[in-house]
């Protein structure tokens, strides 16, 4: 009779003439005698040690390829038997669906850096993780970032520009959407911050006329996607 066992680490206490004694193999089998002389056919002992999964996510972001489909990217350290990277998508944040799997980097000179692109992408604001997961099933996973590659800003003007109350964002977008922005001066100090909910035509009105006169960097957000402006103060 032959058994077949899986450890991590194994101690085996053999009894009827065998004395005690500690096994510990990787990725290997072991004959041992029979322990009744009754049985002639040795027991074949297969030990395979098999680290924990481990990686840690650095970095996770997702960009809008020329074909508005969301490309995903994740940089990561300490990969340690990672057998490959599971990408799930959700609508709500809550019930999550795979779209794809990733098993070799982006770049053979960056192997902690991956990328997918997803093709079922339709339309519409969604989220992305990635799960690192190893041959027996356990699973890292990584933080959340949300896209929304179509239905989302096509046009904007920023006017007057320089500016001494008002600065106003002419917005024409593909549909209602969230919008936050910043205004940051030239030392990298946040000077003004603002969120809401805009139309598919809006206008949105930033007062400056408590800056001081300079050159401010004008930052918003509309679903994800990130513009930059400058803006002039005058007095």
């Amino acid at each position: 009779m032959r058994y077949r066992f899986t450890l991590l680490l194994c101690l085996f206490v053999l009894l009827n003439r065998l004395d005690a004694r500690l096994c510990v193999e990787i990725k290997t089998s072991i004959i041992l005698p029979a322990l009744d002389n009754n049985r002639e056919e040795p027991c074949v002992l297969l030990l395979n040690y098999m680290s924990p999964l481990k990686v840690d996510f650095v970095k996770i972001k997702v960009d809008c390829s020329p074909d508005d489909k969301p490309q995903i990217f994740w940089e990561v350290i300490n990969e340690i038997n990672v057998q490959y990277y599971s990408i799930e998508r959700s609508a709500d944040h809550q019930t999550w669906e795979m779209v794809g799997l990733v098993k070799q980097p982006m770049l053979n000179t960056r192997p902690n850096l991956f990328t997918f692109v997803d093709e079922s992408y339709e339309s519409g604001l969604v989220y992305y993780r990635v799960v690192g997961i190893d041959k027996s099933g356990s699973k890292d996973i990584s933080d959340s970032v949300k896209a929304k590659c179509k239905d989302t800003l096509m046009l904007y003007t920023l006017s007057p520009n320089p500016a001494s109350t008002l600065v106003v964002l002419n917005i024409e977008a593909r549909d209602n959407s969230f919008l936050e922005y910043e205004v940051i001066d030239n030392t990298g100090k946040l000077q003004l911050k603002n969120s809401l909910n805009i139309q598919r035509q809006d206008n949105i009105s930033i007062d400056v006329s408590g800056l001081i006169p300079g050159l401010y960097n004008l930052k918003f957000q509309v679903d994800g996607i990130v513009y930059a402006e400058k803006i002039m103060v005058l007095k």
